[in-house]
């Protein structure tokens, strides 16, 4: 936001080691997708039914209608986190 970014929103994430405080959440009602850079430690993404180890370069998108969480590892996690809505400015949001 404080780039003046529009379109898209971008935060940094840093999670300590097996925190379980990231929401179970999706986006169906406002249309934003996320993806996901791991830029150090490792994570799990939930999605639905499935997951995936995220580690230090690994990049995941997540659509909007999906339902997701992460969890670090035992090293915790940074990720960059980049969301918006096709079509839409961006809106930040209250999470």
């Amino acid at each position: 936001r404080s780039l003046g970014v529009s379109a898209w929103g971008m935060s940094l994430l840093r999670m300590p080691a097996h925190w379980d405080g990231y929401p179970d959440h999706e986006h169906a009602e406002d249309g934003q997708e996320e993806a996901y850079v791991m830029l150090e430690g490792s994570a799990v993404l939930y999605a639905g039914d499935e997951s995936w180890t995220l580690e230090p370069g690994t990049i995941a998108r997540v659509g909007a209608a999906q339902r997701r969480k992460l969890v670090p590892g035992s090293n915790g996690a940074t990720l960059l986190v980049l969301g918006g809505t096709p079509g839409k400015p961006y809106t930040p949001s209250s999470m």
